[in-house]
């Protein structure tokens, strides 16, 4: 399940080593936000119970309003089916009497 924590948050620093005799990246581990108290509650906790990725958007973008969700189900659009149970049908007992090659078949109750 991915969750989007908080959005709009401004970013102040990110910590990013540099080594000028390497040549291969580095990801930032920390990265230091511009939160109000409840913002920072979330994210700790967040961070506490999973991990946590951060995305860029442009700063004129649109705010999000309400959550958003999502789960590999919703991702590759698989619906849930309800499940349909067949109803069992009704039993019925006989008893079979042979009288030569005829065959009656009388209904009795069942015991069982």
């Amino acid at each position: 399940m991915t969750r989007l924590i908080e959005s709009g948050v401004k970013v102040i620093a990110v910590d990013q080593n540099t080594d000028d005799g390497s040549v291969a990246a580095t990801v930032a581990r920390t990265v230091t936000v511009a939160a109000m108290r409840g913002q920072v509650a979330r994210l700790a906790q967040a961070a506490a119970t999973g991990k946590l990725a951060l995305s860029l958007v442009a700063e004129n973008a649109a705010a999000v309003q309400g959550k958003i969700e999502v789960d590999s189900n919703s991702l590759l659009g698989i619906t849930d089916q309800p499940v349909v149970v067949a109803a069992e049908p009704a039993r019925v007992c006989t008893l079979k009497t042979r009288k030569g090659t005829d065959v009656t078949d009388t209904p009795i109750p069942c015991t069982t």
